[in-house]
């Protein structure tokens, strides 16, 4: 169902971005065809960067509305495995294989390995870890991330047990990249603002 609901949104404003392109587009006509219509569209991008920057603000705003309606979809558990032992959480299968410690310059980091698998694939072996410092009393939790275009999976080590167990807990961030998305539409859209520069008359008066 949440799976029906983010693709219903990502539809929509799809569906904007779209209205805000072709109410962008100049010198297109269903004449020109498909690939006339792509020339005129980037020609226009670069001979009117103000309006232009304002479009991608706006498609940057769509983008950033999207990524934070993935808050409300986000989801997360903590639970304990065996060597050998699986969880399945989101789509995902996570089976602990291991514990391991090594050092990392003057740190002593406890990980655990994870295999993160869906169906027969195997997608990620992570380490979620703690690292241990000779200078502080409490150990740093090194959280290990598989990510993807539309969701985010987190996983950080809580403990590893005096029975070899692990308890891990598990993040699933849905459409974060989206946000970071938005944030370059919103860049090259200042940018592209700020390079504009109006045509100036010989009586002195500007010509947008």
């Amino acid at each position: 169902m949440k799976r029906k609901i983010i693709l219903t949104i990502l539809l929509i404003a799809l569906g904007i971005s779209g209205v805000l392109t072709a109410s962008a587009q100049e010198g297109a006509t269903p004449e020109n065809g498909v690939s006339v219509t792509v020339y005129n569209q980037g020609t226009a991008l670069i001979q009117d960067r103000r309006k232009r920057g304002g479009l991608l603000v706006h498609l940057g705003i769509v983008t950033l509305v999207i990524g934070l309606c993935g808050n409300f979809f986000g989801h997360e558990t903590a639970f304990t495995l065996y060597p050998g032992q699986s969880h399945d959480f989101s789509g995902y299968q996570l089976t602990f294989t291991e514990s391991q410690e090594f050092p990392v310059a003057n740190t002593r980091t406890l990980a655990a390995v994870i295999e993160v698998t869906q169906g027969d694939r195997e997608v990620a072996r992570l380490k979620p870890a703690k690292a241990f410092y000779p200078t502080r009393p409490e150990p740093m939790t090194e959280v290990a991330i598989h990510r993807t275009l539309f969701h985010d999976l987190y996983l950080s080590l809580s403990s590893i047990n005096d029975d070899g167990s692990a308890t891990l807990n598990v993040f699933y961030n849905p459409m974060v990249n989206f946000v970071w998305a938005s944030m370059g539409l919103f860049a090259l859209g200042l940018g592209f603002s700020l390079s504009y520069k109006p045509v100036q008359k010989r009586g002195g008066s500007l010509l947008d």
